[in-house]
């Protein structure tokens, strides 16, 4: 009997037996139960396909891998986030999880051949050892890392704490090579990577000039970036909400921007921070009934309920950030300000091989299977999932909810929202695209690379008194174009126009063609300068973000980024004006949903 891919589909949900963590959901003991005969014949007929291919296939085929291909294809069957995870998959989920590692704690990328520095991390043993920003590290254990892929790099480096690190840096300025032995250690990596008052001449590295007007307006705002819901997360935002109310924070600004999620117990204590307490967070529902959840905020909020918020998010916000954005969007607890968010809301369980022997399956030692089990659900009802695929798949069964655009539903204070994945944005802020000319610059490293020049050549900066002028400005552009780094910059339809010339003269038209062909390039070349003028505002800003990244730190650095940051400036108006704000939000007594009240009442009775 030949296998059909659904009946590998049954064998997928049998294989995932057990939640990794040890909590086992009754329902799936009972399917198991139910499809054991089905199991057993299908297992006799891939025996018998794989002893075929095996023995009689044209070339010779790895057993292993053979197998393997067959999990993958079940899983190709299912949607992206459903996934057999190897040893370094595993790893990178701990690290994402845990949000912590061994190693030096160094930020690096390729530059020029070499890995080199990009930010040391505070405290670590490579911030202890002196290890700087524009560091190119040549050698690893005497070995040489020229051109070295990144991840090989980051392999060498990590390792078990307390152990050494045998490095050799070349640093802008030196005229020889400076050895390092540094001892790796716990790098946790920290959830809030900047936390503070948008506006704060105390802080170190603060950039008073070149500041616009509305971001020196911003007095009393407090801002929080969080990369990530990584463990720890919610203790994180607590100290930094903590920190914000002492300086007497008068509004706060959640960025969630960019941040691919993590722990839903960390998404459900960062959304209790904001919330009242009883106020439902998100639901879960899948296929078994016990394993549905409903989360509700446990706490009194961090912050006076009264005091304004604004999340921002982009379609970079996935995961557990649009169960908090949404959490808050559904409580009316906050503005929603940017771009919708990615849509990823479902819940995935990762199963391993301590308790597949219970239903006669055998996962192999280190075998991890990632398998979506379930849907985020925000308060309002809306299925936070936007439906996704690999590559190639067709026929996949689509929730309804989570493609359902055109049913409307409500927050606690009755503004309309709607479902089909991803969280809709209160206000909308229209991405700012740098001309092409600053990409280029960017790809090349040579923002990194001037200011790490420019420091060199300026030890004696003051953050009090920095700011990038125009002189700086003709000065980089004299960089770019030195012999060192030779850039050329191409505008737009160059490389057609040159396709098109080289068309035109292998099709032997007359030289009247090829002398307006020429012309025509002539102009497009001679907008080069007036390409160098419209990315001029974004140069700048890029110029005063690396040099005080390395000089100043991280810090310093996110402080020079908010100058041209059009989200946090539309957020900005409603914080700063609380009759818009209010406007926005109806900030109006809240009377909880019926499951908030039922909530409620069983808290009152415990």
């Amino acid at each position: 009997m030949a296998l059909r891919r659904r009946d590998w589909g049954w064998l997928a949900l049998m294989v995932a037996v057990v939640i990794w963590g040890g909590q086992i959901f009754n329902h799936v003991e009972a399917l198991a139960q139910d499809a054991y005969g089905r199991i057993g014949q299908m297992a006799d007929d891939r025996a018998e396909v794989e002893t075929a291919i095996l023995r009689f296939y044209v070339e010779d085929v790895d057993a292993g891998k053979l197998q393997l291909s067959q999990v993958d294809g079940m899983l190709n069957e299912l949607d992206t986030y459903s996934d057999f995870l190897n040893e370094r998959e595993q790893e990178d989920l701990r690290m994402t999880t845990e949000g912590a590692f061994g190693g030096l704690g160094i930020e690096i990328n390729a530059v020029d051949h070499y890995p080199t520095v990009i930010s040391p991390l505070e405290g670590t043993p490579a911030w202890d050892a002196g290890l700087l920003a524009g560091d190119q590290i040549i050698e690893i254990e005497n070995e040489s890392t020229y051109d070295v892929k990144l991840d090989i790099i980051v392999g060498k480096l990590r390792g078990v704490p307390g152990t050494a690190a045998n490095i050799k840096v070349r640093r802008p300025g030196s005229s020889e090579p400076i050895d390092f032995r540094i001892t790796r250690a716990e790098i946790h990596v920290n959830s809030v990577q900047f936390h503070g008052l948008l506006w704060d001449p105390r802080a170190e590295g603060f950039l008073p000039l070149g500041a616009p007007d509305w971001l020196r307006n911003a007095q009393g705002i407090g801002y929080i970036r969080l990369s990530s819901f990584s463990r720890g997360a919610t203790d994180e935002v607590r100290v930094a909400l903590q920190d914000l109310m002492a300086k007497r924070a008068r509004g706060i600004v959640l960025d969630l921007r960019m941040n691919p999620g993590g722990l839903l117990e960390e998404a459900r204590g960062v959304a209790d921070l904001f919330l009242p307490k009883g106020r439902l967070i998100v639901s879960t529902k899948g296929r078994a009934q016990r394993g549905e959840q409903r989360l509700y905020s446990e706490r009194d909020p961090a912050i006076p309920p009264s005091m304004p918020v604004v999340v921002l998010v982009d379609e970079g916000s996935a995961s557990a950030s649009e169960i908090v954005a949404a959490a808050i969007q559904d409580n009316d607890r906050g503005l929603i300000v940017g771009r919708p968010t990615f849509g990823k809301g479902s819940v995935q369980t990762v199963y391993n091989s301590q308790f597949s022997g219970r239903f006669g399956l055998s996962f192999s030692q280190n075998a991890l299977l990632k398998l979506t089990t379930a849907y985020y659900y925000s308060p309002s009802g809306r299925c936070i999932h936007k439906p996704r695929w690999r590559a190639g798949k067709r026929g996949a069964v689509v929730s309804k909810a989570a493609s359902d655009t055109a049913t409307v539903y409500r927050t606690s204070k009755g503004r309309e929202v709607r479902g089909g994945g991803g969280v809709a944005v209160d206000v909308a802020v229209q991405p700012d695209v740098p001309p092409a000319l600053f990409w280029q610059l960017n790809a090349r490293q040579l923002f990194f690379n001037y200011a790490v020049d420019y420091a060199v050549k300026h030890p004696e900066l003051d953050p009090q008194t920095f700011d990038v002028n125009e002189a700086m400005l003709s000065d980089f552009r004299r960089f770019v174009a030195d012999s060192v780094h030779a850039f050329t910059y191409e505008p737009r339809g160059k490389k057609e126009l040159d396709d098109f010339a080289k068309a035109t003269s292998e099709a032997g038209y007359s030289q009247e063609v090829a002398r307006r062909v020429e012309e025509l390039r002539e102009a497009l070349m001679a907008q080069k300068d007036a390409e160098f003028s419209r990315a001029e505002p974004y140069i700048r800003q890029r110029l005063r973000s690396a040099i005080a990244g390395r000089v100043w730190g991280r810090q310093s650095r996110t402080r020079a980024d908010f100058t041209r940051d059009l989200a946090l400036k539309e957020a900005l108006t409603y914080l700063t004006d609380s009759g818009r704000y209010a406007q926005q939000i109806a900030l109006s007594p809240v009377r909880p949903r019926p499951q908030q009240q039922e909530q409620a009442a069983e808290n009152e009775g415990d």
